[in-house]
């Protein structure tokens, strides 16, 4: 289907979204990512959005497309860590305003009771995560103190704050993104105005040498 030429773009997203990306991050709200998996994910994601859009690498090596210009074709709002960073904020909410006796929040949002970690390792565990999460939306000021935990109390409330921090993230995102494409860009640009440059040395190079043969063939017949 989304090799398909003829078949509509816009039902070819809608279908993505629907069965590629649900798939992709079915349980997404409990998970604790590095950024290798993110990296991951969004290069699956990458890889479908170009497929529905028709962009083939072998036909457009002068062109590369940027993961953000695959978006904008798109017409997708959110990359694949926006949308999992949403996810977990809101599922923290709602577990936040679980009683304090349930089983999920003691175990998403309670500290654990003995044991010992890996030593040296990265904290894995779902309150950094959440931390983290909290950092990439903006939303820094909640972490201290645990005044998130205040905020997500209202389920509206908290939501519209969860939606504000994934259009700031994205923004952010499509800025960089901007900003390194302009870098790319002049660099395959200086690249080749110094290929051009180069470029008529190397023929005198070669005139020379050839007119040096033509040169000792005449001397060889004489």
């Amino acid at each position: 289907m989304y090799d398909r030429r003829r078949a509509d773009r816009q039902l070819k997203i809608r279908l993505l979204q629907a069965e590629v990306v649900e798939t992709l991050l079915y349980g997404c709200a409990s998970w604790s990512l590095i950024a290798e998996h993110y990296t991951k994910l969004n290069g699956t994601h990458r890889q479908f959005l170009t497929r529905c859009i028709g962009w083939s690498k072998r036909k457009r090596l002068d062109r590369p497309l940027s993961n953000a210009q695959a978006l904008i074709q798109a017409g997708c709002e959110e990359t694949i860590e926006a949308t999992v960073r949403k996810r977990r904020l809101c599922f923290a909410g709602f577990v936040m305003r679980m009683e304090d006796n349930r089983l999920p929040k003691r175990m998403l949002l309670g500290a654990m009771a003995g044991g010992v970690g890996y030593r040296g390792g990265q904290e894995s565990d779902r309150v950094s995560r959440l931390g983290e999460d909290l950092v990439a939306f903006n939303m820094g000021d909640e972490k201290e103190g645990g005044k998130w935990k205040e905020g997500a109390k209202d389920p509206e409330v908290w939501y519209n704050k969860v939606e504000d921090g994934a259009a700031w993230l994205m923004r952010k995102w499509h800025r960089q993104e901007a900003e390194a494409s302009a870098k790319r860009q002049r660099a395959r640009a200086a690249e080749a105005e110094s290929a051009a440059i180069s470029g008529p040395k190397r023929k005198r190079v070669g005139e020379a040498a050839v007119g040096g043969e033509e040169t000792a063939r005449r001397k060889s017949e004489r």
